[in-house]
């Protein structure tokens, strides 16, 4: 993604700039400007939505919406995206398996999925990518269908042989 299919590490870097550099007051008053300007966009998408909604084709499109990672993370932003955030992972975890499959792994949830934080079990089938690669396509992975998620944690490996072989 470029700078402009990605505004956000632009916007998370202004904001910290504007809190390690700016006066209290200055702060409190650029953050009421942002909450002016983000309702006033929550507020025009959620007639959007509705719009769409409203088309016989509506539920297609707005799933379509929905799976772009820029609109999505914009939806989620306004708390108007279609899927729950258990719904977003475990579509993420679905478009991952394959990938993880071929390198003889697979993932599943420990624990419900939770705001913050995404605890996950891990299972290796021998051969394949060591831990570490299997974690970094899993922390990649999760931001893109939840940025609300800040941390995934990932159980120790399980090591399980192949069915049918010898351990």
């Amino acid at each position: 993604m470029t700078g402009r299919d990605d505004p956000f590490p632009a916007i998370d870097a202004l904001l910290t700039r504007l809190q390690e550099e700016a006066a209290r007051d200055e702060q409190e008053r650029t953050r009421a400007l942002l909450r002016a300007v983000l309702d006033a966009h929550a507020a025009a998408l959620e007639k959007l939505l509705a719009l769409v909604r409203a088309r016989a084709d509506g539920e297609g499109l707005l799933a379509a919406l929905a799976h772009d990672p820029l609109i999505g993370r914009v939806l989620v932003l306004h708390d108007l995206h279609p899927l729950s955030l258990a719904e977003r992972v475990q579509a993420a975890l679905r478009e991952l398996a394959p990938r993880l499959a071929a390198q003889h792994a697979a993932v599943g949830l420990l624990v419900p999925v939770t705001e913050g934080s995404l605890k996950l079990r891990l299972e290796h089938h021998g051969k394949g990518a060591v831990r570490s690669e299997v974690e970094a396509a899993l922390a990649a992975a999760a931001p893109e269908a939840s940025p609300e998620i800040e941390e995934v944690l990932v159980a120790p490996l399980h090591f399980q042989p192949r069915s049918g072989r010898a351990a």
